[in-house]
Order: structure tokens, then C-alpha cells, then sequence
């Protein structure tokens, strides 16, 4: 199960303001369901509250959740990505997200790599792209393969195997 972990932009924002409060993962967690909260449960707008220490103590309770860090290479999101790549105890949960087709943007980590930034914006493959700025942050290698792991049947799925 992926769950959403930020308010949604649309008229559902009013109308259910804890739809997206990760206390809500919290019944298919402790039914054994492995659930990935998408974009790390990382806020898309500064106006949106940060989640990240209930995520984080879902996270101490529950070894079947785990994080994505799709869509975190962008504007609304790049705090995250930056605070979150060198979080040891968030990298240990998250599997490897693009987010494709929405596009990585390098140049936001100028300061931290600086024209190492300028060559990675360079390049045209997005997925590409977005992988070598997350390893450059500090993302660690696990985060590429994990997937696999905590997800065996997709991987048999996509796989053949």
C-alpha cells in the first residue's frame, strides 16, 4: 500500500483534514501490511505541516513501513530531500523513487555540491538524472535495490523471476 502523508490540493483538503496524517497508516500497519509513505511524507507546500517526527515514530513501531523519496528532487520539496539523504534513520527505510515524469531539479542543491549540481542538471535522462543527485546527497546504495526486497512480489513481477 502507498499512502499519501501530505494534504491533497483539491476540494478533499476541507473536507478531510486528517486524510492525510500518517496516524492514519497506522490500522494497515498493525495488520502486517507493508506500507511505502510516498515522497517520505515530506510536505509539498512551506503552508503544510511537517510530519516527519510522527513518521518518525511510526517508523520505531512498525518494521513493515517504509519511505520513497520520489518527488523530493523538486522546489516545494528540496529541504527535505536535503535534511533527508543524510538522516541515517530515515535512509534506512527509503526505497529509491523518481517520481517520473515530474522532473528532478540538481540546481537546488547548489550550495551543498556546487557545480557538481550544474553537471547533473545536464543531463537528459530524467531518471538518470534524479539518481545521481540523491547518490551525490548521500542517499545511501541500499535505497536503489530495497525495493526488492520489502516488495518481492513486484520484483518477481517485473522480473520473471
Amino acid at each position: 500500500m502507498t499512502g499519501q502523508t501530505r494534504p491533497p490540493h483539491t476540494v478533499l483538503r476541507s473536507a478531510t483534514p486528517t486524510a492525510h496524517d500518517p496516524e492514519r497508516l497506522r490500522r494497515p500497519l498493525e495488520h502486517g501490511v507493508i506500507v511505502v509513505a510516498a515522497h517520505s511524507g515530506a510536505p509539498a507546500w512551506p503552508v503544510d505541516p511537517d510530519r516527519t517526527d510522527a513518521l518518525r515514530r511510526l517508523l520505531r513501531a512498525y518494521p513493515n513501513l517504509w519511505l520513497d523519496n520520489s518527488g523530493l528532487a523538486t522546489p516545494s520539496r528540496a529541504r527535505h530531500l536535503l535534511r533527508f539523504a543524510r538522516d541515517d534513520e530515515i535512509a534506512a527505510r527509503t526505497l529509491y523513487g523518481s517520481d517520473y515524469p515530474v522532473p528532478s531539479w540538481p540546481l537546488l542543491a547548489w550550495r551543498r555540491l556546487g557545480r557538481r549540481a550544474l553537471t547533473l542538471q545536464r543531463d537528459p535522462n530524467p531518471v538518470r538524472r534524479d539518481l545521481a543527485l540523491k547518490r551525490a546527497l548521500g542517499y545511501p546504495p541500499a535505497t536503489e535495490t530495497r525495493a526488492a526486497v520489502v516488495l518481492p512480489a513486484l520484483a518477481r513481477a517485473l522480473t520473471g523471476r
